[in-house]
């Protein structure tokens, strides 16, 4: 791994880490869905990465 790789890989996590944290699919939810898919993504000149997360409700 280079560290451009790691930089983007970084990068998508951070992307991923705010929709958690600014709470972005709340309203998803309230709204009846079950399944969320999350995506973080990195672009730097003509390179581009993705990374996605399948989020499901939670019932207790």
């Amino acid at each position: 791994m280079t560290a451009y790789d790691f930089d983007m890989d970084s990068l998508c996590i951070e992307a991923l880490e705010l929709i958690d944290r600014e709470r972005y699919t709340e309203q998803l939810y309230e709204d009846g869905m079950h399944t969320v898919l999350k995506y973080g993504i990195a672009c730097c000149q003509k390179q581009c990465k993705v990374m996605c997360i399948q989020d499901k409700l939670r019932m207790f």
